[in-house]
């Protein structure tokens, strides 16, 4: 049950990001295109590698699914409850951050698309950490939180327990 709870919190992290697939359409006409092109897409033919996968338009539609209803694991623990600290702390979003030498794994020594001076809002790095497992946007949001790494880690612990 507790792993359906997770499973269902991922997929509303988007929604609760105001990642809407309405408001992207509304204010960009590429992805109005896109929005097209996936309604003539032959969704039997997908290549997918994930194990599950749901797409739903802006009103909870459901366009493709699969094993949907079923509980999968969590890629990272770790990432969800970065994104809920950093969501409980009501940052701005849209504020702009530079991934720095300090957001480099240095002990593990994981690689990273991004690269040492790119600079992407909070809503971005939030993203490639939930969506690609993205360690280095993880470590920026936890960087850059009020009071900074170590005021991140506390909040976090709190939140475990």
């Amino acid at each position: 049950m507790q792993i359906r709870q997770f499973t269902l919190a991922l997929l509303l992290v988007p929604l609760l990001l105001d990642l809407s697939v309405g408001t992207v359409f509304a204010e960009n006409p590429s992805a109005a295109r896109a929005q097209h092109l996936w309604e003539q897409l032959d969704t039997r033919k997908l290549k997918l590698h994930s194990k599950a996968a749901l797409v739903v338009d802006r009103f909870g539609n459901t366009l493709y699914e699969r094993k949907s209803d079923q509980a999968m694991p969590i890629a990272s623990v770790t990432k969800m409850m970065t994104a809920m600290v950093i969501l409980d702390a009501k940052l701005a979003m849209d504020e702009r951050i530079e991934i720095t030498n300090a957001d480099r794994d240095l002990i593990r020594l994981t690689g990273s698309r991004l690269r040492v001076g790119s600079t992407l809002t909070r809503k971005e790095l939030l993203t490639l950490a939930l969506m690609s497992s993205e360690n280095r946007a993880a470590l920026a949001l936890g960087r850059t939180y009020p009071g900074g790494t170590a005021a991140f880690l506390k909040a976090m612990n709190q939140k475990a327990k």
